[in-house]
């Protein structure tokens, strides 16, 4: 953050981003030194990788749900409630593609589709194979 102009040896007085150290320098300068620029990238950085967990997490979460549900040989389509969905641990907000089968739009969610059913309280299940579904965004 830029405190102002210093005429008398031609710099700007700042105040580090990152540590709140005063220092003087160009007009677009933002940290004191190199370790308070590296601290803060790593940060944003480590903020990233945290969030690419968490929405990683989701995901396989919500495989687990849908498998718990359907089973390991069920390909039939089964209807559940979105209350004991989501009682299960299911995430709707997590990143989905949404995909056609059979003329209709489904979420794909690993080797899964699901589609909540607009006129009732409930969300429809399907086991995937990949010549029944295009993707599409």
């Amino acid at each position: 953050m830029i405190i102002g102009w210093q005429s008398h040896i031609g710099k700007y007085l700042h105040k580090c981003d990152e540590c709140g150290e005063e220092f003087n320098g160009r007009k677009n300068r933002l940290y004191c030194n190199e370790k308070c620029k590296a601290k803060h990238n790593n940060d944003l950085a480590s903020q990233r990788h945290l969030q690419v967990k968490m929405r990683t997490e989701d995901y396989l979460r919500n495989i687990e749900v849908i498998y718990q549900i359907l089973g390991e040989d069920n390909f039939d389509v089964e209807i559940v409630s979105r209350d004991t969905f989501a009682a299960l641990g299911f995430e709707p907000a997590c990143i989905n593609k949404r995909i056609e089968v059979d003329g209709e739009v489904w979420y794909k969610v690993g080797p899964f589709g699901y589609r909540p059913l607009i006129e009732s309280n409930e969300v429809e299940l399907l086991r995937l194979d990949e010549d029944d579904t295009n993707i599409f965004s």
